[in-house]
């Protein structure tokens, strides 16, 4: 809830992330370089 939120924390998706994540598996790739 906004009420709870601290002013110097900030929220990240990390969708974007995941769904690379998921399809360099599927597509049996290095999931390492999303790390580099």
């Amino acid at each position: 809830p906004p009420d709870k939120q601290l002013p110097n924390v900030k929220i990240l998706s990390a969708a974007p992330l995941l769904a690379d994540a998921i399809r360099r598996i599927h597509l049996n790739e290095s999931v390492s370089k999303l790390f580099e």
